[in-house]
């Protein structure tokens, strides 16, 4: 009866500690695991002795590798979390979020200190983020580099050589399209660009117009 007792208790005791163990309780105080992701998880990524993952519940939660537990836990999105990046170097993230009815939104943080950076919110699709792999000085100085170098083409050859480069890698030419530029659309086919490089449009109703900017859009045929 004694030893039957004790296997009972010894049993007991092993189906009870790993419960106390991921209650991290300690003498003194006690820290609650926090609850893992309601729903899918969509991003994971690697920080140190870290993984810090996202889920469509819009909550971002920070795991302790060597302790294989969930050790903070909040929600940064009243949306869905449909991606994450790091940026390197820096305790910052970038989160793709989305109410899963054509409302898309981008937005940074530091989710150390969980301050946002900036958000900024589209219509259109958005299906990818990632940071950048260079520098922004290094950014900036190639741009220099190669603005200078079209200037120093354009003071000696005119714009010519830099229009038919334009032309060659332009998506639009021969292309239905519409240009709205302050709230007036007008769609035709895109048949080239004058020596100035303003567009050439060909509406519907046979009018070449000549356009400089607006946004533009290519349509089915």
């Amino acid at each position: 009866m004694i030893a039957r007792r004790f296997v009972f208790f010894f049993a007991l005791c092993l189906s009870v500690l790993p419960l106390y163990s991921q209650s991290n309780v300690s003498r003194g105080s006690r820290n609650i695991v926090p609850p893992a992701h309601k729903g899918p998880v969509t991003s994971v990524f690697i920080s140190g002795n870290e993984v810090v993952s996202a889920g469509e519940d819009g909550f971002i939660e920070i795991w302790d590798i060597s302790g294989l537990i969930a050790r903070e836990r909040f929600q940064l999105s009243s949306l869905e979390i449909k991606s994450m990046v790091k940026r390197p170097g820096k305790d910052e993230l970038c989160l793709l979020e989305s109410d899963g009815l054509g409302l898309y939104r981008i937005s940074a943080w530091n989710y150390r200190e969980r301050k946002k950076i900036f958000s900024l919110r589209f219509r259109d699709p958005v299906t990818y983020i990632n940071y950048s792999a260079f520098p922004r000085a290094q950014i900036g100085r190639a741009i220099l580099r190669e603005a200078d170098g079209l200037l120093s083409e354009l003071s000696e050859h005119g714009f010519s050589g830099i229009l038919e480069r334009y032309k060659a890698r332009s998506c639009t030419l021969g292309q239905r399209i519409t240009v709205t530029e302050g709230g007036r659309k007008n769609t035709g086919v895109a048949v080239g660009f004058d020596e100035l490089g303003f567009l050439l449009l060909r509406t519907d109703e046979g009018e070449t117009l000549r356009l400089s900017s607006g946004n533009v859009t290519l349509r089915n045929r």
